[in-house]
């Protein structure tokens, strides 16, 4: 979903988070067999985790809505059901673009 500006000029994004973040990122000044292996370990994740996720996706696992507002993340919703995800995101954004999304951060 493309971002929008509320009147004030505020800027939105509101989109499902496709998986979790993982803890372990690569750092960019690790050199050699660091990076090679943390490389190596991540991409192992997410080829070892990928078919669970997408069988318990397709099980009826809720989608994670991620608001952010001037790149800041103010709001999460979870919905169950793509068709339904893709409803709420474009309520959200048409709400967002009117100015009338609660701009409050989350707790």
């Amino acid at each position: 979903m493309p971002d929008v500006t509320d009147p004030s000029g505020v800027r939105w994004s509101v989109h499902r988070q496709w998986r979790a973040r993982y803890s372990n990122a690569v750092n960019p000044t690790d050199t050699g067999d660091a990076l090679i292996g943390e490389l190596t370990f991540n991409l192992l994740q997410i080829v070892v985790t990928w078919p669970f996720w997408f069988i318990a996706k397709w099980l009826g696992v809720r989608w994670k809505i991620v608001i952010e507002r001037d790149g800041t993340v103010v709001g999460e919703t979870l919905v169950r059901g793509w068709r339904k995800s893709q409803r709420c995101i474009q309520e959200l954004t048409q709400s967002a673009a009117a100015g009338t999304l609660p701009q409050s951060p989350r707790s």
